[in-house]
């Protein structure tokens, strides 16, 4: 996806999760009250990512045991 392309707006872009963990760690959003949802956001899409990561590896590994 290029970010600087004008036709791209609205839609949605991947965020690293590295990115994610700055914005936890360091915070990232000026407004009053804003900081903690964001951190508490940030925590819960990392949290998401590795239970979807390990469910789908789980997945796999079914699968190629059932076509075994």
């Amino acid at each position: 996806m290029d970010l600087n392309d004008t036709n791209n707006t609205g839609q949605p872009a991947a965020i690293s999760n590295q990115t994610l963990r700055s914005i936890v760690e360091q915070g990232f959003f000026g407004r009053a009250g804003s900081l903690a949802d964001a951190r508490s956001a940030c925590a819960e899409l990392i949290l998401a990512r590795a239970m979807i990561e390990a469910q789908t590896k789980q997945i796999e590994l079914l699968g190629s045991a059932l076509a075994a």
